[in-house]
């Protein structure tokens, strides 16, 4: 399915790879890294060292530097715990200090959640995302909701679409590094042409689009800005821009013959693009993509459309994936077009098709470090089960039918339990909320998006009877504590009458009440106030559940 500007990024191109060299490392701030020693000859012990003003200078292992430990070895490796933005440098293993060739980019990373827009005006997308690609890529991304995780995936992407909710923040952590999780974030208001979102330190108010603009100047130059509809975007937004796909600090005055391409960004949250811009695009050979992110079905099918001006040649160019610079055509994977369309579809999509698609036109990308493209994440289904799969009788339980980035909200859900269509569904609703519980609902639930063809495999829910054993030992408890003064009391009775003949002797035992106090303890738990949203009726039962469906 097709998701305009909402849809998910494969999780290796989501975070604009910078062009790092080959002998560099991308790490987690607030985590330890070991740095090999790459040094080839060994005349004796090697040392480590780091830039400093421009010069390669001895990494000194003491107390001042206790985050530095060498091992004992003639090729030491060199790790540095807590990494700081301090620790953003070249290091070296050499034996004198020569390091050409031989030295190791570190690039300390931070981990924050990015607040994107999406094709639905008042709805956002959210993304894991660091400021470089992570050495070691992360198998599993783990959310939190209000500080509670709520699911784990491997996909970057946030499940749902988010609306503005100021109570609501949402964290994020690399799976095995949970105790550096990203700074929560929410998402406080959503226009057709701004989004606020707050952090700790404060709120910035983003523009949802931004694009290029030419201004003349009195040489006959132009001056590039990249400006906004948003009236109250932060006026001290800083951009980034790029010439011919390459990374510049800022733009000077452009002539009006220039062929370059330029398009700009917002510094903070690259993923507020602008589309391509030239002075003359009968010339240049800019491109437009309808869209830049699209989430689609695992089975399905999916068009990247995109539209180019061939300069003065038809049907040029051609499509390739960025991770491996090439794209086979097949019976499966097909490119079409005409003089200034350009499409690929891709029928029967696989996990594996996951990438960033760029249209190369006539090879003048071909060398571009991080063209523009459209990135495609490709989902299944799952049936998730909150708190667990495994509950008690009288629990609340969320049935979720879950993916792996944002599907639309008016995607349509169907549901069934034990094989059977669960009937009431008028919303299709993500969420089934079975509150409470009951030993009724155990069972098998598969869930599918539109049709039967993507359906999710079986999720069992078990469903344990309640155990009432610690009331009964509670209330045996009560009962000997009362009982024993009044079994004293009549022993001490009996000995008394026996010593007074005038006195009765009785063998019936007075009942004891509870009194109302313990009523309690003995009462079935009260019924809970149900939510109605849509009803869910069950198989072979009367009862009908009501369920609550609040997006996340």
């Amino acid at each position: 399915m097709l998701l305009a500007e909402a849809g998910c990024v494969f999780m290796g191109f989501i975070l604009y790879s910078s062009g790092l060299p080959l002998k560099s490392r991308c790490v987690l701030k607030g985590s330890t890294v070991d740095l090999p020693c790459s040094a080839e000859r060994a005349f004796g012990a090697h040392k480590w060292f780091t830039k400093q003003d421009f010069r390669w200078s001895e990494i000194s292992v003491d107390r001042n530097h206790q985050r530095y430990t060498l091992s004992n070895e003639i090729h030491p490796t060199l790790t540095i715990k807590d990494l700081r933005e301090s620790d953003n440098n070249y290091y070296c293993c050499s034996y004198h200090g020569g390091c050409l060739g031989i030295e190791i980019q570190l690039h300390v990373a931070d981990l924050q959640v990015k607040v994107v827009p999406s094709a639905e005006e008042h709805m956002m997308s959210l993304v894991c995302s660091t400021s470089c690609v992570l050495t070691e890529r992360p198998a599993v991304y783990v959310w939190y909701r209000n500080g509670e995780t709520v699911y784990e995936d491997r996909s970057p992407w946030y499940q749902e679409l988010v609306s503005s909710e100021k109570a609501v923040t949402y964290s994020c952590a690399v799976k095995g590094y949970e105790h550096l999780r990203a700074p929560e974030v929410s998402v406080d208001s959503v226009t057709s042409a701004c989004f606020t979102v707050t952090y700790a330190t404060g709120s910035i108010t983003y523009p949802k689009k931004v694009r290029v603009q030419a201004e003349p100047t009195w040489s006959g130059h132009y001056m590039l800005t990249c400006n906004t509809s948003c009236s109250l975007m932060d006026q001290q937004t800083a951009f980034s821009w790029y010439e011919n796909g390459v990374s510049e600090q800022k733009i000077s005055l452009v002539t009006p013959t220039s062929t370059k391409i330029f398009y700009c960004a917002v510094k903070s949250n690259e993923f507020l693009l602008s589309d391509e811009f030239c002075f003359d695009e009968n010339h240049c050979g800019k491109v437009h993509y309808a869209s830049r992110r699209i989430c689609a079905l695992k089975g399905s099918s999916v068009t990247f459309p995109s539209e180019y001006l061939s300069p003065g040649e038809q049907n040029t160019g051609h499509w390739l994936r960025s991770d491996t610079r090439n794209l086979k055509i097949s019976h499966r994977i097909k490119s079409h077009g005409n003089e200034t369309h350009h499409n690929l579809k891709i029928n029967t999509l696989k996990k594996n098709d996951s990438a960033k698609y760029v249209f190369i036109a006539d090879n003048k990308r071909r060398n571009w470090v991080n063209p523009p493209g459209v990135t495609l994440f490709v989902t299944d289904v799952s049936v998730q089960f909150a708190p667990s799969a495994e509950v008690t009788e009288g629990q609340r339980v969320t049935v979720t039918c879950r993916t792996s980035c944002p599907l639309a909200n008016d995607t349509n859900y169907i549901w069934y339990f034990n094989n059977q269509t669960l009937d009431g569904t008028k919303r299709h609703s993500k969420h089934l909320v079975l509150d409470p519980v009951s030993s009724q609902h155990a069972g098998n639930y598969v869930c599918a998006v539109k049709t039967q063809k993507h359906r999710s495999d079986e999720g069992v829910l078990t469903v344990h009877r309640k155990t009432w054993i610690p009331a009964v030992v509670g209330v045996v408890a009560v009962l000997l504590v009362m009982i024993l003064p009044t079994v004293v009391f009549v022993c001490r009775k009996k000995t008394t009458c026996r010593k007074s003949p005038g006195a009765t002797t009785s063998d019936n035992v007075e009942q004891i009440s509870l009194g109302h106090e313990y009523d309690d303890i003995l009462a079935p738990p009260p019924e809970q106030v149900e939510l109605v949203y849509s009803t869910v009726t069950f198989p072979n039962s009367t009862d009908v559940v009501y369920s609550t469906v609040k997006p996340h």
